[in-house]
C-alpha cells in the first residue's frame, strides 16, 4: 500500500476522546469579551452559577475580580434576593444561597438543604455534630475584666442556633475568638476583641433575619408555583378522563385519590405540565383502576339497594304480623325466614335500578309468610319418618260438624313431632322447630363487614364490596345483625323413639283418634336404668325421649309399663315437686331472659345458669327473667323410685350414674310385687 494512502486510512480511523469532542466543540473562554457581556446580561445567578460548573476556565474567569459586573447583572436579573454580606463575594454568596451541599463534604442531606444562617454556612449533620459545641466560649480563656464582664452573655456575642432544646456555638468562630483572645496582651486589646466580636455577631443576625424572611418568601413563591402547576396538571387529566366517560369514577376516588395506587397519584401530583407522551404511557393502566372502581361502586349501589329492601320488607313483615289478630299465638317468621323462598331472594337481589314500590311488599307479604310455612313444614318433616302431612278437612257454615267433619292438626303439632336439639340438649316441639333458637348461628367477625361506606371521602369500599363473593348471603347477614338463617342441623327426629314408646303403653301414634290424654296421665319406667327390685326410674313419654337422648346418647332402650299403684305414686310426687317453688327454682325449671333479643329470648336457662349468662351477656343490667314452663322436666320431672329398705350408699352410687342427678326426684317405696311385670333382664 501507498504510504500516502496509508497515511490517509491512520486518519480516518483515528478516534476522538469525549474530552477532545467536548473542549473543541465550543470555547467559551475564547469568545470576545462583547460577545460575552452580552450573554450575561441575559443570564441570572442561576445560570451563571451552572455556567461556572461547565469548566475550570470559565471558574476562574467568573472569580476574577473583574468578573464582579457579571454578578451584578446576574442578581439585577434575578430579582428578589438578599444583600450580599461585606464579609463575602458576590460569588460565594451566590453558592451559599442556591447550593444544598455541604461545605465541608459536598454530601447532601436534610440538614444540609437548610443553611444555618446565624453561622453563615451549610452543613451535613455529621459535620454540623463535629464543627459546633455546646461550651462556653469563655470556658478557658485566661481571667480578666473582659471575662468577668461578658463570660455570662456568650449567646449574645456569638451567633447560635438551638437543637433539641440545646444551645450550639460555631466552632471556627469560638476558636478565632480564642486565638484573638489570646494574642491580645492588655486587658483593652482582649475588650477590643470582645466588641468587634459583638459587632460582627449582630450584623450577622441581622442578615440572618433578612436571609431567613427572603427564604421563606422564596418557599412560599416555590409552593404556590409547584400548586399551580399541579392543579393545572390536575385539572388536564381530570378534563380528558371525563371526556373518556368517567366523571362518576373521579368522583369517587376520595378526596386525595385515595382509590388510585400510589404509582397513580404520582401521575396527578407531578409538578410538572402533562406532556403527551406521560399521558400516552399512563392511560392504559388508568383505564384499567378506573375501570374497576366502576365495578365496585356497581357492587355498592347492589348491595346499598339490597338493604333498602330488606328494611322494606322487615316493615311490611310487621304490619302484616301486627294485624293478624293470633300475633301473639301463631308463629311468625322474621325476614331472615323468608330467605327460604327462592321468590324473596330474587325479589332483593334485582338491579338497583330497578324500582320496587313500598306497596307491592304488602301485597306480597301474605303469600311469602305461606309460602315460608309451607316449606319450612316441608324441611321439618323430612327429619320424621312416617309423620305425614294430612289433607285439611274444609269448614262448613253449619252449626253442627261431625267428627270426621273437623279440622285436622297440623302434622308439626302431632304426638310424634318431637325433636331433640344437639346444642341446647333439650326436646322441642314441631312449632317451635320452625324458629328454635339453635338453628340460628352466629357469625365470627360480621362486624368488619360495613357496607355503609362512603368511597368519596377516603376512596375506600367495604371488603363486602372489595371481594364481591356472596354479596347477598353477606349483606342479609349485616341486615340480620350477624344471625345466620335458619338451619336444620341441630335437629334430631324423635319419631321412632316415641312410636316405640307408645307402643310399649299398648296404642299407635299414628291412629287418627290416638288417645293423647290417655297417654299424658300414664307413666313410663327405663329398662336399661332400673334394677330389679330395688330402683325404678319412672317418668312420662315425652321425659322417657329427653332420657334417651340424655342417657343413652338417644340409642333406644327397652321400656315396660310400671303396675297402676306405682304411676300414682309418681304423680303424687311429681305435683308435689311442682308445687315447691323453692326446689322447682333450683332444679328442674327453666327460666328465659327478658334482656335478650330473638332469637335468643326463645332460650331457657337453669337457676345456676343465669348468673353466668348475665355476667356475660348483661353485665350492667339486673337479672330480669320469666318462668320457662315448657320444658319436659317441668311437667314430668324424672322420678326415680328406691325400695324402702335399699341402703343409703347404694342409691348414692346409683345417682352418680346420671350427668345431672339434681333433674332426679329420688323418692323411697316398698314395691309391690306386679311392679317388675313387664320389665325386660338381659
Amino acid at each position: 500500500m501507498p504510504r500516502a494512502a496509508h497515511s490517509r486510512k491512520k486518519a480516518r480511523t483515528k478516534k476522538v476522546t469525549v474530552g477532545e469532542t467536548s473542549r473543541h466543540a465550543f470555547n467559551w473562554p475564547k469568545l470576545p469579551c462583547d460577545v460575552q457581556f452580552e450573554i450575561y446580561n441575559h443570564l441570572t445567578q442561576a445560570d451563571l452559577l451552572n455556567l461556572a460548573r461547565t469548566n475550570k476556565e470559565t471558574y476562574r474567569l467568573l472569580c476574577l475580580p473583574q468578573a464582579a459586573v457579571y454578578w451584578e447583572r446576574a442578581r439585577a436579573n434575578t430579582g428578589d434576593l438578599p444583600p450580599c454580606p461585606p464579609w463575602r463575594g458576590e460569588m460565594q454568596f451566590a453558592f451559599f444561597i442556591n447550593d444544598s451541599c455541604c461545605v465541608i463534604c459536598s454530601r447532601v442531606d436534610d440538614h444540609s438543604r437548610t443553611p444555618l444562617w446565624e453561622f453563615d454556612t451549610r452543613y451535613c449533620s455529621d459535620c454540623e455534630a463535629s464543627r459546633t459545641t455546646t461550651e462556653n466560649p469563655f470556658h478557658g480563656l485566661p481571667d480578666g475584666e473582659y471575662k468577668t464582664a461578658f463570660s455570662s452573655q456568650a449567646e449574645t456575642i456569638f451567633p447560635r442556633v438551638y437543637h433539641n432544646g440545646v444551645v450550639l456555638f460555631h466552632l471556627p468562630d469560638v476558636t478565632q475568638f480564642r486565638e484573638d483572645i489570646l494574642s491580645a496582651q492588655q486587658e483593652v486589646q482582649q475588650m477590643y476583641v470582645v466588641h468587634q466580636r459583638l459587632l460582627l455577631t449582630e450584623k450577622r443576625r441581622q442578615h440572618a433575619i433578612i436571609c431567613k424572611d427572603w427564604k421563606k418568601r422564596m418557599d412560599k413563591l416555590e409552593t404556590e408555583r409547584r400548586q399551580e402547576v399541579q392543579y393545572a396538571r390536575y385539572k388536564q387529566i381530570v378534563g380528558r378522563l371525563n371526556a373518556l366517560g368517567y366523571d362518576e369514577e373521579l368522583r369517587n376516588l376520595g378526596i386525595n385519590l385515595e382509590g388510585l395506587t400510589p404509582q397513580l397519584r404520582r401521575f396527578f401530583d407531578k409538578p410538572e405540565p402533562l406532556s403527551e407522551r406521560d399521558w400516552k404511557l399512563t392511560l392504559p393502566e388508568l383505564e384499567k383502576a378506573l375501570q374497576h372502581r366502576r365495578v365496585l361502586e356497581q357492587r355498592r349501589c347492589d348491595v346499598s339497594m339490597m338493604l333498602s329492601r330488606l328494611r322494606n320488607l322487615d316493615e311490611s313483615l310487621e304490619d302484616y304480623i301486627d294485624d293478624q289478630p293470633s300475633r301473639d299465638d301463631g308463629i311468625w317468621p322474621r325476614a331472615l325466614d323468608l330467605f327460604d323462598l327462592n321468590a324473596v331472594r330474587h325479589l332483593v337481589e334485582l338491579d338497583h335500578l330497578i324500582f320496587v314500590p313500598s306497596v307491592s311488599y304488602d301485597h306480597m307479604i301474605p303469600h311469602f309468610v305461606a309460602a315460608w310455612r309451607e316449606a319450612r313444614q316441608a324441611t321439618l318433616l323430612a327429619l320424621l319418618p312416617g309423620v305425614e302431612s294430612r289433607p285439611a278437612i274444609p269448614s262448613t257454615s253449619s252449626a253442627i260438624m261431625t267428627r270426621s267433619m273437623a279440622p285436622q292438626p297440623s302434622p308439626l303439632e302431632l304426638p310424634q313431632a318431637i325433636f331433640w336439639c344437639v346444642h341446647c340438649q333439650e326436646l322441642v316441639s314441631g312449632p317451635q322447630a320452625m324458629q328454635h333458637t339453635c338453628c340460628y348461628a352466629f357469625a365470627h367477625g360480621w362486624e368488619t363487614i360495613n357496607p355503609d361506606t362512603v368511597p368519596y371521602i377516603d376512596g375506600a369500599y367495604s371488603p363486602l364490596v372489595m371481594e364481591g363473593v356472596d354479596i347477598l348471603a353477606r349483606t342479609c347477614l349485616v341486615h340480620a345483625r350477624g344471625l345466620n338463617p335458619w338451619s336444620p342441623a341441630p335437629l334430631c327426629g324423635c319419631s321412632d323413639i316415641v312410636k316405640d314408646i307408645w307402643a310399649a303403653l299398648g296404642f299407635d301414634v299414628t291412629a287418627r283418634d290416638a288417645p293423647i290424654e290417655v297417654v299424658n296421665e300414664m307413666r313410663v319406667a327405663c329398662s336399661a336404668c332400673s334394677v330389679s327390685g330395688q330402683v325404678m326410674v319412672t317418668m312420662d313419654w315425652r321425659g322417657v325421649v329427653h332420657h334417651t337422648f340424655e342417657v343413652h346418647d338417644g340409642v333406644p332402650v327397652a321400656w315396660f309399663k310400671p303396675c297402676q299403684q306405682v304411676q300414682e305414686k309418681v304423680k303424687r310426687v311429681e305435683y308435689a315437686f311442682r308445687d315447691d317453688s323453692a326446689m322447682r327454682a333450683q332444679t328442674s325449671l327453666r327460666w328465659r331472659c327478658k334482656w335478650c333479643d330473638w332469637p335468643q329470648s326463645v332460650l331457657s336457662y337453669h337457676y345456676y345458669e343465669l348468673p353466668q349468662h348475665y355476667q356475660e351477656n348483661h353485665p350492667m343490667c339486673f337479672i330480669h327473667v320469666s318462668p320457662s314452663l315448657d320444658s319436659p322436666e317441668y311437667q314430668h320431672p324424672p322420678v326415680v323410685l328406691c325400695e324402702t329398705n335399699l341402703p343409703e350408699d347404694n342409691i348414692n352410687l346409683f345417682v352418680t350414674v346420671f350427668e345431672h342427678p339434681s333433674w332426679y326426684i329420688i323418692e323411697s317405696m316398698r314395691f309391690p310385687r306386679d311392679a317388675w311385670v313387664g320389665m325386660l333382664v338381659e
